[in-house]
């Protein structure tokens, strides 16, 4: 059986350094045992991703976009997850952005979210192993699809 990970590398892909807030790496830090935070900026988000991806040593890893807030008990929730079959596991966020909070909610009233077909990986704990063969297109969204 696979053991809980006691830390873990936390991939962040985003378009500049300055759109980090404050609030987004205090949730990090209270909710998940990071052993090393990776920032990759600029370009493709799906090309950012991989090469945050090749610089992750731990055998899982999150990855969380900068616009999304991990909420209490996330790590907790995540971990409670993983067995010997799990490759990922997709976390539910609150949204950094005022006006995308209400957009999710929405969208999560009207589909049932087990039935979405594909998580999202913008708040995704991950088996490093399943990106192994990973190489997206240079494609700046929808690379969850891919992925996925």
């Amino acid at each position: 059986m696979t053991g809980i990970p006691d830390k873990v590398d936390v991939v962040i892909p985003v378009k500049t350094k300055d759109s980090i807030k404050n609030e987004f790496l205090e949730r990090i830090r209270k909710e998940i045992p990071v052993n090393k935070l990776i920032i990759i900026e600029g370009g493709a988000l799906s090309t950012a991703r991989k090469k945050a991806y090749e610089k992750v040593s731990t055998e899982w890893f999150v990855f969380l976009d900068d616009d999304v807030l991990i909420g209490k008990g996330w790590w907790k929730t995540m971990v409670s997850h993983i067995d010997d079959e799990t490759g990922a596991i997709g976390g539910m966020i609150d949204q950094v952005h005022p006006h995308l909070g209400p957009y999710t909610e929405t969208v999560w009233m009207l589909r049932d979210p087990s039935k979405l077909g594909n998580p999202g990986i913008n708040n995704c704990l991950m088996r490093r192993e399943c990106l192994k063969d990973y190489n997206p297109p240079e494609i700046f969204w929808g690379e969850d699809q891919i992925l996925y």
